[in-house]
């Protein structure tokens, strides 16, 4: 074989081959420790919003509780069960207060956007309500919460104004309150 042939020698080939593994499984292993580097970068940055958010909302969700009244519901080391408000609403009808289970309420409105309807998303069945029991105006001594349960939320009831609202069946006690008074529950 002459000198002067052009190309490259097996040798050199050889030699250029095991070169650009090398380097090749360099560049890799850079790539891989740069990818766990960034998911681990990404990862602390998530819990430090979760962080954020959590010290922006939970002493608003706090400061509504009374825990002497049931609010805390369970609590354990990485968990708190509460009862919170997530949506205020007016009764349109005045409801029997003979009743101790099944009293039918209806909720003026009944979802967001309606009139006199505040919250952020519509009555859920899984929901409890506290109901305010004004009786004598001019006393605060009458004044109580009853706590209730809903039972049912069939749609397609209206207060007896003809504006919406939402029909609740629920299971309270509001035996012994006195006069139901449009206005004072």
């Amino acid at each position: 074989m002459s000198r002067h042939a052009r190309g490259f020698t097996m040798v050199e080939l050889i030699v250029a081959l095991v070169l650009l593994g090398i380097v090749s499984t360099a560049l890799y292993r850079v790539l891989v420790n740069n990818q766990r580097l960034y998911m681990a970068q990404t990862e602390r940055i998530d819990l430090s919003q979760n962080i954020r958010a959590a010290g922006a909302i939970l002493p608003a969700e706090f400061r509504e509780l009374d825990a002497s009244e049931g609010d805390i519901l369970a609590m354990s080391s990485d968990s708190i069960y509460l009862r919170a408000m997530r949506w205020l609403g007016f009764l349109c009808n005045t409801p029997s207060l003979a009743a101790i289970n099944n009293v039918s309420l209806i909720v003026r409105g009944g979802a967001p956007g309606q009139p006199l309807f505040f919250g952020g998303r519509q009555i859920n069945q899984t929901d409890s309500l506290l109901i305010y029991y004004d009786g004598n105006q001019a006393s605060r001594t009458d004044d109580f919460w009853a706590i209730a349960g809903i039972i049912a939320a069939p749609n397609g009831q209206n207060c007896n104004d003809g504006t919406n609202g939402q029909r609740l069946l629920t299971s309270v006690n509001l035996l012994g309150l006195g006069p139901a008074v449009t206005g004072a529950i």
